[in-house]
This record gives C-alpha cells, structure tokens and sequence, in this order.
C-alpha cells in the first residue's frame, strides 16, 4: 500500500471528525490561585543551615555570548474519533522555536535558528500520521502536519500537553545546537531543565506552580532586594536530585 492510500485509509478507518468549537490557547497546567506544595523531598540547607544570615554572593560578570531559547504553541483544531467503540482525543497544532544571540562585546543581538512546524498527535497510545492538506480556491499550497509521540492519557486535556511536549522536545533539539562551546557563552532556555541537559544551561522559570520551601524558609523571599538570590536548595524527584533557587 503506498503512503498516500495508507494515509486515507487511516483517516477513514478511524473516522475522526473536528470538534465544532474553537481552540482557546490555554497553559498546559491549570493551577489554582493558591500555591500546592510541592510532594518532592527538598531539602533547603545544601548550601546554608541559617538562611536569616545568608548573604547573596556577589554576582558574577556576564559571559560575553548569551543565547535565550524559547518556544510559543498555538492549537490549530482539535479532533475526537476512534476506531469502533473507541473515542480518542487528538489535536492539530503549531510550534515554533527560536533563539536570540547576544554579543556583548559589540553589543548586538541577532535572531537564529527560527523554526515553524505544523504537529498532529492522539491520545491513548493512538499512533498519527504524516498528513497535508491542500489549500482552497487553487492554491497548490499545503498545509502539512507531522506526527509527534502520542500521549498514554486520553482525555480533552491531553491536546495542549502534546503540543507542549513537541515544541518542548523541539527547543531541546535547538539547545543542542546552541550548546555553548566555552565558559564565555552562557544558554538560557524557557523553562525548568531535563534531567539530561548539557553544561552551561540555565533554566528560566518564570511562573511557580507549586511552593518547593515550607513557610519557614519562603519568608526569607521577601527580603531578597533587586541582584541578590536564595540560598540554593535540592529537590528530590523520582532519585534524581535538582538543584533550584530564587
């Protein structure tokens, strides 16, 4: 069977169909307005038993070379279907990534490594597929969308999280390229780190989801003034150990 025929046969096999209304982008995590804490073991005295009289190292200079990677997602439509008594949940979507380099020695900052990709995935396990569809009124462009690893779970929610995990996966891809080469490039990537990342990678998170430090020690943020950081703590996820502050 040829791709083309494989591709429709999918298609009309699984009988999948657009769920009417419209894609509101959404966070792929839903929080309340209040902080949970967080169930991992951490412990906040690695680097300093008394955090009343820490005091901020002095900051070091920056390195010369900064690259901020970053990713923005975007849910083109949303699909339900199956094969028989079978409903899963799939998504159409975009994802772009993107890098920013800085010279500070000149100083100039340029836009590299720019990529624009269109991702189809399923929930419950459900494999997808290599799929374009023509553009209208003559036009011989095509829209084309690449599969991406599906999700075990298989719920409406599971939409945003496949596109989040590609364009994640996708950044990730770019932080290899961009690794740094010597001490005087620093990377910095939206979000918290994988497990796996190179050297010299710093992880930017910019919202809390969960509270890491018990009331004790998250008084202390209070104080920090412009320039200074918290003591460093250990988080313990799953054995690994994941070093964080603020």
């Amino acid at each position: 069977m040829s791709d083309e025929n494989y591709v429709s046969s999918f298609w009309r096999s699984h009988n999948f169909r657009l769920e009417p209304w419209g894609n509101d982008y959404e966070p792929p995590i839903q929080i309340s307005e209040e902080l949970s804490l967080s169930e991992s073991d951490v412990n906040p005295t690695v680097e300093t038993k008394n955090w009343d009289s820490f005091e901020s190292p002095k900051p070091r200079s920056l390195p010369n070379h900064l690259i901020f990677i970053d990713g923005r997602r975007r849910l083109d439509a949303a699909l339900v279907g199956g094969d028989g008594n079978t409903i899963t949940y799939g998504i159409f979507g975009t994802i772009s990534v993107g890098a920013v380099v800085i010279d500070r020695s000149v100083p100039q900052a340029s836009c590299s490594q720019i990529t624009i990709r269109r991702v189809l995935g399923f929930g419950g396990e459900q494999e997808a597929v290599l799929t374009r569809i023509p553009c209208p009124l003559g036009s011989k462009a095509e829209l084309v969308y690449e599969p991406v690893k599906p999700s075990q779970d298989n719920t409406p929610n599971v939409r945003g999280l496949i596109v989040q995990n590609a364009m994640l996966a996708a950044e990730e891809q770019l932080v290899t390229k961009q690794i740094a080469k010597d001490g005087d490039t620093l990377v910095i990537r939206d979000g918290r780190l994988s497990y796996n990342s190179p050297d010299f990678i710093l992880g930017y998170v910019k919202t809390m989801h969960k509270n890491y430090l018990t009331e004790k020690y998250a008084a202390f943020l209070w104080e920090l003034a412009p320039g200074e950081r918290s003591p460093i703590f250990l988080i313990a996820e799953k054995n690994r150990p994941r070093y964080s502050w603020y």
